[in-house]
């Protein structure tokens, strides 16, 4: 398989005007073959460019007279080489019928690896090898060929004892990502030499994950070994081809996983692993990951999710992989905990107008004040998340690309959030794939909050409702602070906060202490302020 090797070799020449199109077809329908990788090669077999088959089979590229043969490549079908015209006319076509192979076994040369057993099934192992790195090679050229731009989401989900349940997420969205959303953080040979974890510099864990460029590389087919997948459950239509550590030096976390093919749509499926080498205490939280490819549109394949299925101890480690220390996790601590770790991709769009959108969540909000009527420009934030919308004139909020789970969410006040304050209760809820849900909340709105702090009657335009935090310098809150306003007195509740009424566009000084301190005591604070806005927000910090 030296094209593959090859590949990275790619050179660059001067294009004339010729160019180089035409179709390729299955040889028993007829039907278009998409996905179908094109390598332009010169007289000695070296890649020139190349270029993929869109759903209808066709395929075009630029064509000069260094060009001497096409070999074409599909997951699933014999590969087949084309002689082209040594001296190509301004437009050459050239259609081709390919060959699929029966059950994704063909006859090759197998290359023995010293380090691995014999075994019965080598041959087609080998076999399924080489036919997976060809549906790798093809999701490269398809991306280079019409990159998309991706909306990606990633999460952190603390997992209940050795359960998959989880009662709290963490969600973050990126926006203007490549083509490659999501790919092994390090090179097969750093894999090799490392291995599938590490300490950082703070002493946390790191667990990696491979992708299909690291598992399909020939420095991970040097160091491992592969078979056939025999655990077949609820695999209808795909083929497993199992791979495993030829060795595993001392300390070392290896992994030990399948790579799934599915059969009838002639594609990567998933890669699932589990992890070598951690501690035996940790091994029922089943430490491990998952890979999965989706099939897009012009025959594009690349990863849409990932997940890691982290576990760590209670507390860091005090020091990393050793010679002498074969346990990653310090030895004094077996509280072992695990956490889901993962990614997915939400919305691909390509330039020439094709788009994909994942299966996920909508939550609907209809936000109204407590007489019914709809409240605009009330933003909704979902809690440990960048999810956020902002009520429309009809006082909808909408959040779409929700990933399933459990969320809360809290309607922002930017003024009153500044010291920590929330006048709604958060709405908690589940969201599901595939699936809208809708629900109608009552919000405090800021008349809601001068009718609190001024009286219902209060004029609006007349008064602003004053609210005030009182908090030391580590913004914890001062209970029974006490405070006085424009001839108004009191003290502040369990957390910091007071409430009164003044003037509109007037100004005042507002004086804090420390019960049961005097009024300008060594821990008092005055501070002036104008109250121009129809709620004035004040945070005062007074020392220990």
């Amino acid at each position: 398989m030296k094209f593959l090797a090859a590949l990275l070799l790619l050179g660059s020449h001067a294009l004339r005007a010729q160019q180089l199109q035409g179709s390729i077809r299955d040889s028993v329908f007829g039907e278009p073959v998409s996905g179908v990788v094109v390598l332009l090669l010169d007289a000695d077999g070296q890649p020139v460019r190349r270029t993929i088959t869109n759903e209808r089979g066709q395929y075009k590229a630029a064509l000069d007279s260094t060009v001497r043969q096409l070999r074409l490549l599909r997951l699933g079908f014999r590969p087949r080489d084309v002689a082209v015209p040594a001296r190509p006319s301004e437009s050459v076509r050239i259609d081709v019928v390919i060959v699929s192979i029966p059950r994704f076994l063909d006859a090759v040369d197998v290359r023995e690896n010293p380090l691995c057993p014999r075994r019965s099934d080598q041959a087609t192992a080998f076999a399924m090898w080489q036919q997976a790195r060809i549906g790798l090679l093809a999701t490269v050229v398809a991306r280079e060929e019409n990159p998309a731009r991706l909306f990606a989401l990633t999460y952190q989900r603390p997992l209940i004892g050795t359960s998959d349940t989880f009662s709290q997420q963490r969600v973050h969205t990126h926006g203007g990502l490549h083509a490659v959303a999501f790919g092994a953080a390090l090179t097969p040979a750093q894999f090799l030499q490392k291995g599938f974890f590490a300490v950082d510099p703070d002493g946390g864990h790191v667990f990696y994950g491979p992708d299909a460029e690291v598992l399909l590389s020939e420095p991970f087919q040097a160091e491992y070994c592969f078979a056939t997948a025999s655990d077949l459950r609820g695999r209808v239509g795909q083929v497993g081809l199992r791979f495993s550590p030829a060795k595993r030096p001392r300390g070392r976390v290896d992994i030990d996983g399948t790579l799934w093919i599915d059969t009838a749509r002639r594609m990567l499926r998933d890669i699932e692993y589990r992890y070598l080498g951690l501690p035996s205490a940790s091994e029922r939280f089943r430490p491990g990951g998952r890979v999965s490819f989706r099939e897009m549109p012009a025959g594009l394949v690349m990863v849409d999710q990932w997940s890691i299925r982290a576990v760590s101890t209670g507390r860091a480690p005090t020091s990393g992989l050793s010679r002498n220390d074969p346990s990653p996790f310090e030895t004094t601590n077996r509280r072992f905990v695990a956490t889901d770790n993962g990614g997915e991709i939400a919305r691909a769009d390509w330039p020439d107008g094709r788009s994909w959108r994942a299966s996920l969540g909508t939550l609907r909000l209809r936000l109204i004040d407590s007489t019914g009527a709809a409240v605009a420009g009330v933003r909704v934030q979902l809690d440990s998340t960048d999810y956020t919308a902002v009520s429309d004139s009809s006082g909808l909020a909408e959040i779409q690309n929700l990933l399933p789970g459990p969320y809360v969410a809290v309607v922002v006040d930017s003024a009153i959030a500044s010291i920590g304050m929330k006048l709604n209760p958060p709405y908690e809820f589940v969201a599901s794939r595939d699936s809208v849900l809708t629900q109608t909340l009552i919000v405090l709105t800021e008349a809601d909050v001068i009718a609190a702090g001024c009286g219902r009657n209060a004029n609006t335009k007349r008064v602003s409702s004053v609210i005030g935090r009182v908090v030391t310098s580590d913004d914890s809150p001062v209970k029974g602070a006490g405070w006085e306003v424009a001839g108004s007195r009191g003290f502040s509740d369990s957390q910091g906060i007071f409430k009164t009424c003044a003037a509109r566009d007037s100004t005042a000084e507002v004086h804090v202490w420390r019960k049961p301190a005097l009024l300008r005591s060594s821990i008092s604070k005055t501070v002036k302020v104008t109250f121009t806005n129809a709620v004035t927000v004040i945070r005062i910090e007074l020392p220990h």
